[in-house]
């Protein structure tokens, strides 16, 4: 415990020191720990592609983890480099489901272009029925007889496609079927292009937005285009894949698109919204079906946003409440014409916004209605309050925005980064190139799974079993609750089981959860059975009391102590 305050202390000063020449007052404030758990491996493909020094000495380039619809125990996951996985995480069981590198003869994941290869697999709401589910890959310019959809750029450093797949089989482990192009672009950088794509997760059958495709894309690294509503860079798209109204005929253009009816020949109706730099990652909170967003910063911030049909987010113009370049933004300037982010951190922090989502899980209950989010090079990890973040884009002030916490972890007993995590995997001495290329995942049940593009692995946030071990000895038992008790209403944090710098009855609630987990202590050893079998006796009883203690209302801290007394005492 002590070990792990430390890290949290010297992380947070390191974090007050980083905002001595920072533009974002704020600081990023210390947060919650919670724990790290491996779940699942993916094959070594180094050696498969021509990559730069910058990855190719990566073990295996993950990208995104999606739980397949209709097949709540599997995932569909892919590597850049051009493997889909079927993955069965409970078993552990990888089968390589399609390889798209093998399909396309010019599939690229060329040097200097950190967003090529397969940067995409999204699944379909009804794959379960209808087998359909969409890569985004890239392939080399030179000689390639497709025909360019947008982004008619000469030269064209490469082509950025979509594309349809249709499974014989929805439920075979390998892929059989069929598949089509739907929009082709012409690639003007290897980085900031078309890269995530998603569906309504809340919308129904009958509903506007059901089978709605929305492409989430950057600028493709040339600033100006992502306030032109006539480029495609810079955006967010809606698409509907079953329809086929558009230029080319491949899908459908929604009527109830914000520009599809404006009478304006130079704008694009598959635009949803405008003006961002890199729209690295879309999600939809599974509570309140908010659709959110984070947008890759160029020399200052990075940016959470809310996003909403026909919006301007204001990039190239502006980078988070800032002027681009950091500057500040005069009283008088035109602001509501833009959509403002709710959440913000500079580089004193970190260079790339990860993830993120919501968390709606039962592992962590203290990040329950938290957006979790992190930074793609350095791999801290950041969640915001999610009524918060509303609070922000909500009450009419730009500069307002949500408290972005960093998020600790610890596995083993021990406190680690994701950089120790990627280094213990690799067993190397140090992390190739320093930059970690976090990602996030989320499930259906609502639990958040982090990933990276270094290492192979794919891990889950976790309660932190180890922080309720409030003395020490290794084994969450009786005598962590008299420690509990004893520090109720004081300023002793000893048992300050989620670290919300308060103990109380929250932290009484988190050690029950855990009571009766063991591991190995530093410096110390398993405990032996006896004391398991006691703190199971103790535990039971506990158990009995139960019903009283939920059926009352919530009452004043003296009150919940008196009673869990009585109950476990």
């Amino acid at each position: 415990m002590f070990r792990l305050f430390c890290c949290c202390l010297s992380a947070g000063l390191a974090t007050l020191a980083s905002h001595a020449n920072a533009q974002i007052s704020a600081p990023i404030l210390p947060g919650v720990t919670v724990g790290v758990q491996d779940v699942v491996s993916f094959p070594d493909t180094r050696g498969i592609a021509q990559e730069d020094n910058r990855s190719a000495a990566n073990v295996a380039r993950i990208n995104f983890m999606r739980e397949i619809p209709g097949y709540s125990d599997q995932w569909l996951v892919n590597d850049l480099r051009g493997p889909i996985y079927r993955v069965e995480p409970a078993s552990q069981q990888v089968v390589e489901y399609l390889d798209v590198a093998d399909v396309f003869s010019r599939f690229n994941i060329g040097p200097g272009g950190l967003s090529t290869g397969l940067n995409t697999v999204a699944l379909h709401p009804e794959f379960a029925v209808n087998g359909k589910f969409y890569t985004i890959h890239s392939e080399s310019a030179a000689g390639n007889p497709g025909a360019i959809d947008f982004g008619n750029l000469s030269p064209s450093l490469g082509h950025t496609v979509v594309v349809e797949w249709t499974a014989d089989n929805p439920s075979a482990g390998t892929f059989s079927g069929t598949h089509r192009e739907l929009l082709r672009v012409g690639q003007g950088s290897r980085i900031h292009n078309l890269g995530d794509i998603s569906f309504n997760p809340m919308a129904t059958p009958g509903d506007p937005d059901y089978g709605m495709m929305y492409i989430a894309g950057g600028d493709s690294n040339t600033g100006s285009p992502a306030q032109d509503l006539g480029s495609i860079f810079g955006k967010l798209l809606r698409i509907d894949p079953a329809g086929n109204n558009s230029a080319n005929g491949a899908y459908g253009v929604p009527a109830d698109n914000p520009f599809a009816s404006d009478g304006d020949p130079n704008t694009l109706a598959e635009v949803w919204a405008y003006g961002f730099r890199n729209l690295h990652r879309i999600s939809w909170d599974q509570q309140t079906g908010a659709f959110l967003g984070t947008d890759i910063g160029d020399g200052s911030v990075e940016e959470v946003n809310f996003l909403a049909a026909g919006s301007n987010y204001g990039w190239s113009t502006f980078e988070g409440t800032f002027f681009r370049g950091g500057g500040a933004i005069p009283r008088g300037t035109d602001t509501d014409s833009f959509v403002w982010p709710a959440a913000q951190y500079d580089h004193g922090d970190g260079l790339a916004i990860a993830g993120g989502f919501v968390y709606r899980g039962a592992e962590v209950p203290e990040l329950y209605g938290k957006f979790v989010y992190g930074d793609i090079v350095n791999g801290r990890l950041f969640y915001s309050d999610f009524d918060e973040l509303v609070a922000a884009h909500e009450d009419g002030d730009f500069r307002s925005t949500a408290d972005v916490h960093e998020l600790f972890l610890t596995q083993g007993g021990q406190a680690v980064t994701v950089k120790d995590l990627i280094i213990d995997a690799r067993t190397d001495a140090s992390l190739p190139n320093n930059r970690t290329d976090l990602r996030f995942g989320q499930d259906s049940a609502g639990e958040i799974y982090l990933s990276t593009k270094q290492d192979g692995w794919i891990r889950t946030l976790t309660g932190d079993r180890t922080a309720v071990d409030y003395n020490g000895d290794g084994l969450v038992d009786a005598a962590d609750y008299t420690v509990w008790r004893d520090a109720v209403a004081t300023n002793d944090l000893t048992a300050d089981g989620n670290n919300d710098g308060v103990v109380d009855a929250l932290d009484y609630a988190v050690w029950r959860r855990n009571f009766g987990f063991t591991y190995v202590a530093p410096g110390g050893a398993v405990p032996e059975s006896g004391a398991m079998l006691l703190a199971c006796w103790v535990l039971a009883g506990s158990l009995a009391a139960s019903h009283l203690r939920r059926s009352r209302e919530w009452a004043p801290r003296e009150s919940v102590v008196d009673a869990i007394d009585v109950a476990v005492c």
